[in-house]
C-alpha cells in the first residue's frame, strides 16, 4: 500500500498548509521536471534572438526532452527505491529470523518500522541518493549525447543547455558522495544562471521579466527545502551555488 505519508511526511509541530504549499512547490518544481519546464517557457516566451525554432518543432523536442530527463528518470528512481523492500532481510523471510530479534531490531532503528508500513518512495539514505544520482547522470549523458549528435544544428541552445545541466548533476553526484547537497537549488540556481547569460548575451533587457521570476521562484523553492528540513542552509547555498556557475559558464562559453 502507498501512502500520502511515504511521499510528504508532516511534522505536527508545523503549520500543516504550510508544509503542504512547501511539498507543493518542492514538487512542481521538482529537479526533474524543471529542465521540460524551463525549456518550456524559453521555447514560447524568450524573443527570437535567444531561440529560433519552427513553431512545430517545439512540442516534439519538448516532447522528448520530457521523456529523457524526467520519465526514464523517475522510472529508474522508482525501481530503486521499490527494490529497497526486496533487500530487507527481515522482511523477505519472516520465519528466519526470530521474533524478539525483529523486536529488537526495531527497537534500535524505530524508523525502519515505520519504513515497512507501506510503500516508501523517498531517499532516505545517502546510499540511495548516490545509486539514484549515479542512474540518473548516465540517462542525461545519454540524452546530452543524443540532442548534441541530432539537433544542435537545428537548435544548438537546446543542447547548450543539456550540458549545463548534466554538467551540474555529475557535479551534484560527486559531491552527494561526501556530503548532502540540495538537488533543488541546482536546479533552480542553474536555470537563473541561464537566464542572466542568455540576458548578458542579448544585451537588450529581452530576458528581464523571466530573471525576476527565477529570482522570486529561488527565493521559494529554497525556502521551502528548509522549512521541511530537507537541507541545512550551508546545503541549499552550495546547491544555489553550483548549479548558477556551472550553467552560467556553459552559456557564456558554448552557445
Amino acid at each position: 500500500m502507498i501512502s500520502t505519508k511515504n511521499f510528504f511526511p508532516i511534522d505536527p509541530k508545523k503549520d500543516l498548509n504550510s508544509q503542504r504549499l512547501a511539498y507543493a512547490i518542492s514538487l512542481v518544481f521538482h529537479p526533474l521536471l524543471l529542465p521540460t519546464l524551463f525549456l518550456g517557457v524559453l521555447f514560447f516566451t524568450a524573443p527570437l534572438e535567444v531561440v529560433n525554432l519552427s513553431a512545430s518543432l517545439k512540442w516534439p523536442f519538448l516532447g522528448i526532452v520530457f521523456i529523457m530527463t524526467f520519465v526514464f528518470p523517475v522510472c529508474i528512481t522508482a525501481i530503486v527505491l521499490l527494490s529497497r523492500k526486496a533487500q530487507q532481510p527481515l522482511a523477505t523471510k519472516p520465519g528466519a529470523v526470530s521474533e524478539h530479534l525483529i523486536d529488537e531490531f526495531y527497537e534500535a532503528f524505530p524508523e525502519e518500522r515505520k519504513a515497512d508500513t507501506g510503500i516508501d518512495l523517498q531517499m532516505r539514505t545517502i546510499q540511495e541518493r548516490k545509486m539514484v544520482f549515479v542512474l540518473v547522470s548516465v540517462v542525461y549523458i545519454i540524452a546530452t549525447v543524443l540532442f548534441e549528435r541530432r539537433t544542435y544544428e537545428i537548435i544548438p541552445i537546446l543542447t547548450v543547455v543539456l550540458e549545463g545541466i548534466t554538467a551540474s548533476l555529475l557535479v551534484l553526484t560527486a559531491i552527494t558522495f561526501f556530503w548532502k547537497i540540495s538537488a533543488h537549488s541546482v536546479a533552480i540556481g542553474g536555470v537563473l544562471g541561464v537566464f542572466f547569460a542568455l540576458s548578458a548575451q542579448v544585451g537588450n533587457a529581452a530576458l528581464m521579466y523571466h530573471i525576476v521570476g527565477t529570482v522570486i521562484l529561488c527565493g521559494a523553492v529554497m525556502t521551502s527545502r528548509l522549512y521541511l528540513d530537507a537541507h541545512k542552509p550551508e546545503q541549499i547555498i552550495a546547491g544555489f551555488a553550483v548549479g548558477f556557475v556551472l550553467n552560467f559558464i556553459t552559456i557564456t562559453f558554448f552557445l
